[in-house]
This record gives C-alpha cells, structure tokens and sequence, in this order.
C-alpha cells in the first residue's frame, strides 16, 4: 500500500512537471492578449484623435486671412504623418522603427472643405495601404454633409456617421500590434477620429 502511494504521488510531479511549461505558457499568452487589447486603445486611440486634430489645423493662409479658414491638403496630411510617425515610432515610409509596437499601418484621410471660393478641392481623399499611396478628389457640395467612415467616406455611406458642418478631417488607422512574445498573429486594429476646425475631436 505504501509503495502504492508513492508511485502515485511520483506520477503526480511528474505530470505536474510535464504540465507546468504549458500552464506557465497560457498564462503569458492571457497576460499578452490583454497587453495586446490595452495597447490598441490606447495607442491607436490617442494618436489617430492627435493626428486628426494636427490635420484639421493645417489652414491655409489665404482662407485664414479672409476670415472663413480652409484646410491646406498638403499641409494636413504632413501633419497627419507627423503625429503617426511619432506616437506609434515609424520611418518615413511608414514602417515599424526596432521599438515600435504596431506593424503593417494603413490609413485613410478625409480633406473635407465643401463648395469654397479659394480653388480648392471639396473633399480629397489620402490612402496609405500595403504600402501604397494613392490620392481621390470627393465632390461635396456645399456643407453640412454626413459621410459613413468607411475607406471611401461615402455621403451618407456605411459605417458610423459624421457630420461636418465647417472644413474638417476624418481619419481611420489600421495596424496589427506587435507581440511581445511570439505568437501566431498580432492583433488587427481599426480606430477613427474626425476634427473640425476650432472644434473638439469625435472618436471610436
């Protein structure tokens, strides 16, 4: 009976040794997966209402002068840039530096000023995906207009709605965030803000 006993209970650490990498493994996942959730709302969160806010006021002199501000395109979206590359630790090519946690950053900027009398574009589309660049003229007519914060900000498209009813920006930022052990895949991120000039910032 004795030796019963201690064969079981050597059996027992046994399989408690077998089991323990394994339990100590699960654990740094769940603690991962919570750093991963906590690292996207705050990260991307903070720097897209940021960069959105740094777009809307890249106001163009003219406009400022008359008294009736308009967005500069190249201005709001260098600022826009600014603010990524900075929080989220970025090259000018938009990818990762060592000490960045996110990877494979796209975007998607709305310029929107509707009808004006200075020559500029209503709206104007800026999307930065896989690595690509690519420019789109929107006509809006004359504001207010409510646009879907989609990868196309349709009028009245899909997705949550904003109203611009002055020169604003909506921007959207996609990211994976990088693990800090290794794991299968990193965790995909969506977030959005829009800005209005001399207004405060809605967000996700």
């Amino acid at each position: 009976m004795k030796d019963l006993c201690n064969n079981r209970g050597g059996a027992i650490v046994i399989v408690m040794l077998i089991l323990l990498p394994f339990l100590l493994i699960t654990s740094i996942n769940m603690n991962e997966e919570r750093r991963l959730a906590g690292g996207s709302n705050i990260n991307l969160k903070s720097t897209v209402e940021m960069a959105a806010k740094s777009a809307a006021m890249g106001v163009t002199e003219q406009s400022q002068a008359n008294g009736t501000p308009m967005i500069d395109y190249s201005m709001a979206h260098e600022n826009f840039k600014r603010i990524l590359i900075r929080n989220l630790a970025l090259n000018e090519d938009m990818t990762p530096k060592e000490k960045s946690i996110v990877k494979n950053v796209n975007y998607y900027l709305l310029i929107c000023n509707g009808t004006n009398s200075f020559g500029l574009k209503e709206g104007y589309i800026i999307s930065f995906k896989d690595g690509m660049l690519a420019t789109q003229e929107l006509s809006t007519g004359n504001l207010p207009k409510s646009f879907g914060v989609n990868e196309n900000f349709d009028i009245n498209g899909e997705g949550p709605k904003v109203n611009l009813d002055k020169p604003g920006v909506i921007a959207i930022i996609e990211a994976e965030i990088t693990p800090a052990v290794v794991m299968p895949k990193g965790e995909k991120t969506k977030r959005w803000a829009a800005a209005k000039i001399m207004s405060t910032t809605h967000r996700l």
